[in-house]
């Protein structure tokens, strides 16, 4: 077992650094995110025919509720919110249903009605309310940093899975007047391009380079902790697979009462 052990150390090496980083990035620096603070309204429901709503279409749920710029979103269906991502959850709850919303307009907060819907674009379907909205950056407590990093685990599990399928598209790529899936995977060189595409932004703060620096150093240990536990012989995960299945075999012989020393080898 002490090869297994060995092959442990290094890929939950990368899950600690990653964690380390993910407290101090979220927990230290913050993240910009999307707030309840309305920037703009969209007047329609955007479709494929008319995504831009230059045209007139179908009046978006935030324009019929009657919401406007800078109003924030303090109340949805009797669920007092602070982050968007809550007010998705509730919205994803009840399409096509009128419920209750509260807004903080000009100090005083207001009650409205809106009916969220579904949108459909590029073939994804998703619930809309039709705002814009402010982005701002906060922090967030240590446990909502590891759950953050837990997500990022499974997203980044699932994007591994498509790996093959990734490569065939990468090859595809190669082609400059095929446009690259911006939510495809990325090499080593890319991310080194990317890096030093953030380090030679003059718009970016120098607080906000080292906390994208940061941000890449944990990408990147997240991954290289999921690959290597791939159950594959040359990876650690499987040394690590093996490792755990000769440990069951030997407990299920001690088991038994036997060991796998007394075993008789065949005469040849």
């Amino acid at each position: 077992m002490e090869e297994t052990h060995h092959h442990v150390w290094g890929p939950f090496a990368n899950l600690l650094i990653a964690l380390v980083l993910s407290i101090v990035l979220l927990s230290g620096f913050g993240q910009y995110g999307r707030t309840t603070s309305i920037q703009g309204v969209v007047q329609c429901v955007p479709t494929e025919a008319n995504p831009n709503c230059d045209q007139v279409g179908e009046p978006s749920p935030s324009a019929t509720a009657g919401l406007k710029a800078e109003d924030q979103i303090v109340e949805i269906n009797g669920t007092r919110v602070k982050l968007w991502s809550e007010v998705e959850s509730i919205m994803s709850a009840n399409v096509n249903k009128d419920i209750p919303i509260t807004v903080l307009r000009s100090g005083v907060e207001q009650g409205l009605t809106i009916k969220p819907v579904e949108m459909t674009m590029n073939g994804v379907t998703k619930v809309y309310l039709g705002v814009y909205l402010k982005v701002e950056k906060f922090k967030v407590s240590p446990v909502t940093a590891v759950q953050e990093l837990g997500n990022m685990l499974v997203s980044t599990g699932q994007m591994i899975v498509q790996l093959p399928v990734q490569a065939i598209n990468a090859v595809a790529e190669i082609n400059p007047n095929v446009e690259r899936d911006q939510n495809g995977a990325i090499s080593i060189v890319g991310l080194g391009q990317f890096s030093g595409d953030i380090a030679s932004n003059s718009e970016i703060t120098l607080e906000d380079k080292f906390a994208s620096q940061l941000a890449l150093l944990m990408s990147l240990n997240v991954a290289l902790f999921v690959f290597n536990m791939i159950p594959l012989v040359p990876l650690d995960g499987g040394h690590i697979a093996a490792g755990l299945y000769e440990w069951a075999k030997r407990g299920i012989w001690r088991l038994r009462g036997k060991s796998l020393s007394s075993r008789s080898i065949p005469a040849r």
